[in-house]
């Protein structure tokens, strides 16, 4: 049967996945009052879009026994650059993050993120698999990365995530080592 590694639900003060700003002061943070990961480089007060690259890293995942395994979280994207939700709101993975997002490989894993254009409502992504490739790989770390910019920094909004594997013969990564 399915293992379920990680069951995040952002619904306390405390989350197991950690933060890393890349560029500006916008880091994702933890709602407590509606239970969710947040990332905007929007300020209200001041009405201001800003640069920002910053990451949400989930713990490091062990699927060297695993023949499979899958991601799936709800999300909000909302008042993102027209055309850019994809491109500014992403799932990675890597299989050499030691601390700095960026000195490790990244790879996206498309979720089909589209932006809610009219409310806040949650889109349930379902059950994304992770590559064939990680499988075998003793220290996988997934992450939701976020941009804003100068022209428009949309929100990005996680809850939900349950990263699960089922044991089993695989047939990539790197099982030596």
């Amino acid at each position: 049967g399915w293992k379920i590694y990680l069951d995040e639900k952002f619904d306390g003060t405390t989350m197991k996945f950690t933060t890393y700003e890349g560029v500006g002061y916008y880091p994702w943070t933890l709602n407590s009052q509606y239970k969710y990961a947040v990332a905007t480089s929007y300020i209200s007060s001041s009405k201001t879009n800003n640069n920002a690259e910053s990451w949400l890293l989930s713990p490091s995942f062990d699927f060297s026994n695993d023949s499979i395994a899958t991601i799936s979280f709800d999300y909000v994207i909302r008042y993102c650059e027209s055309g850019k939700a994809a491109e500014h709101h992403t799932l990675m993975i890597c299989s050499n993050f030691e601390g700095d997002p960026d000195d490790a490989t990244w790879e996206k894993i498309d979720f089909g993120a589209a932006e809610n254009t009219t409310d806040w409502t949650l889109t349930k992504t379902g059950d994304i698999t992770i590559p064939q490739k990680y499988m075998g790989e003793k220290a996988v770390t997934l992450a939701f990365f976020y941009k804003g910019t100068e022209t428009k920094a949309g929100t990005f909004e996680i809850d939900n995530v349950i990263v699960k594997a089922m044991e089993g013969a695989n047939n990539g990564g790197n099982s030596g080592g």
